[in-house]
């Protein structure tokens, strides 16, 4: 079962009341919360991955104000066309562990159980890339790779306008002091230490970006940053309201008996061995 939350719980935008509503009748619990959705709130996700997986569940509404601000780079969803054939290449590269009495070396042969890895872009279903491509177009998309640049996010979001109060959002808070000092922990959503915060805008300096390029911001800090300079925006790891697939069972098929031998009819008994 899906459980309640309640006001500033910090993941689904669930409010109380005011919630675009479906027929209720005939439907289970979890299909009835799913559509009590505050779709006046303007979401943002951080996950191109979990975002494609759910992406059918998601109402009309929340995909035309969406913003999506991914933590990887553009290439990790629209590979680049060299890219596309090294990935084809590289998916039939034997990956498992090396064999013996060949000097060490891996081979890069793969065999005919060698697991086929798919590229980049068709990990993502045809129709979230084009609603992606479509995103874009609209300026809604910003990735934060490879640049990694928290200011240029901050002018990103300062360039909308929030659908609540009609005017442009306020800039990222970037200021370590004020994570220091005026951070109020019991109006945190996703951070309570600020710390995490601050360790983290110190790591976005340009001198330490050049001396760590694999450098990266944690999802829950990103969550907690956007949040705070703007509490009417909603940033989400995942659509909270789509149904778990985790506890569902898996269909196998049943064995065909012409590929068994033979079958024991006679049970095993102590006597059926005299």
């Amino acid at each position: 079962h899906d459980h309640d939350c309640g006001d500033g719980d910090g993941g689904d935008g669930w409010q109380g009341d005011g919630f675009a509503q479906g027929e209720l009748v005939g439907r289970t619990l979890s299909e009835i919360k799913r559509n009590r959705i505050d779709l006046s709130r303007r979401y943002v996700f951080l996950c191109p991955t979990r975002l494609n997986h759910q992406f059918e569940h998601l109402p009309a509404e929340a995909k035309d104000s969406a913003l999506l601000v991914f933590r990887c780079a553009r290439h990790h969803v629209f590979p680049a066309p060299h890219s596309a054939r090294e990935s084809r290449l590289l998916a039939r590269m034997s990956t498992g562990p090396l064999r013996s009495g060949c000097g060490g070396e891996p081979s890069n042969n793969a065999g005919p159980s060698a697991p086929l890895v798919p590229p980049t872009s068709m990990r993502f279903s045809k129709v979230f890339l084009q609603w992606l491509h479509t995103k874009e177009k609209e300026d809604s998309v910003f990735w934060y790779k490879p640049d990694r640049d928290l200011q240029r996010l901050s002018m990103f979001l300062e360039g909308k306008i929030c659908p609540l109060t009609e005017e442009h959002y306020r800039p990222l808070i970037l200021d370590s002091n004020w994570w220091r000092v005026r951070f109020d922990r019991t109006r945190s959503r996703f951070v309570t230490n600020p710390v995490s915060v601050v360790e983290a805008l110190n790591a976005h300096s340009p001198e330490y970006r050049e001396a760590h390029p694999g450098m990266d911001v944690r999802e829950a800090v990103l969550q907690e940053l956007l949040f705070q300079s703007n509490p009417t925006l909603e940033p989400l790891a995942q659509w909270p309201r789509a149904p778990s697939t985790r506890c569902l069972p898996t269909y196998t098929k049943a064995p065909d008996p012409s590929k068994y031998g033979g079958y024991i009819v006679k049970p095993y008994t102590s006597d059926s061995m005299f």
